[in-house]
């Protein structure tokens, strides 16, 4: 909470949850709220039966509904169609990134909401303002970005899937904008957002070499389009992304320069824009 600026925002901002969570969002958005909730973590024993005494289930319609109240510009982020990715990409993002906060937080379920509502303020709108937008330009140029790491660090996986013809917006878009909740085992993702917190979005970057850096042998096997998306999703959810702290250890294993990140962006996101621009 410290770290993020949540806590203080937080007390800075008195009974603002409390009143957001009594409002209801526009329809559109709350529907898609309600059809998200019970198909969050569905296999985890906090998110299975709303009936349980331990259910978070309320808590996560509760806290999303209130961010869509207070932050209408952002409002929910459920979906995105991506037609340029050559795929209808579809991620989820905020329901799987408020249940992790919400299974990390300890105390009254008033008391962890709130909390969570306001890490979840940290995250979108100060650490990565820019990330869920109509367009998501930031989340493609990161997904380029980490290409252009790939490219630096890894040419050999670089080269395979540049002859696979795939595009990083279709491999890792999901990774970014959930922020890898629901792409990596629980425990880890855990881990990967106590990282996030206190170094910033550079963790987004560590994680997503780490995964090509453990599947390294196993990506250089891939010789078609088809093959090489199934080993991308596979490799999120296997042994090696299980042992939550040999993963950590390989992301900070990887020399990465902030530096190095800003200037890939400046290069990057005007190609974003010139496929926006694209007939």
């Amino acid at each position: 909470m410290e770290l993020s600026g949540a806590e203080e925002r937080m007390h800075s901002n008195p009974g603002v949850y409390a009143a957001a969570v009594t409002e209801t969002p526009p329809h559109n958005i709350m529907s898609v709220i309600l059809a998200d909730v019970p198909r969050t973590f569905p296999e985890n024993v906090f998110f299975r039966d709303s009936g349980s005494r331990l259910s978070k289930l309320r808590s996560l319609q509760r806290v999303l509904s209130a961010f869509a109240v207070k932050f209408p510009r952002v409002g929910y982020c459920q979906a995105r169609s991506l037609p340029y990715s050559g795929l209808c990409h579809i991620t989820r993002g905020f329901n799987y990134i408020t249940a992790i906060l919400l299974l990390v937080l300890r105390g009254r379920d008033e008391v962890v909401e709130e909390q969570a509502f306001w890490l979840l303020d940290a995250l979108i709108n100060h650490m990565l303002p820019s990330y869920y937008t109509d367009e998501m330009v930031a989340v493609r140029r990161d997904c380029m970005v980490l290409g252009e790491l790939l490219r630096l660090n890894y040419k050999d996986v670089y080269a395979r899937i540049s002859e696979c013809g795939v595009n990083y917006t279709v491999l890792c878009t999901k990774w970014f904008i959930c922020l890898y909740a629901d792409v990596l085992p629980v425990e880890t993702t855990l881990r990967v957002f106590d990282c996030l917190f206190y170094e910033g979005d550079k963790v987004l970057f560590r994680a997503g070499l780490a995964l090509v850096k453990l599947h390294y042998k196993q990506l250089l096997t891939c010789n078609e389009f088809p093959v090489l998306l199934t080993a991308f999703r596979n490799m999120c959810r296997d042994r090696q992304t299980l042992w939550c702290h040999e993963f950590i250890n390989t992301m900070f294993s990887i020399k990465l320069k902030r530096s190095k990140i800003e200037q890939l962006r400046d290069e990057c996101e005007p190609r974003v824009r010139m496929e926006n621009n694209a007939p």
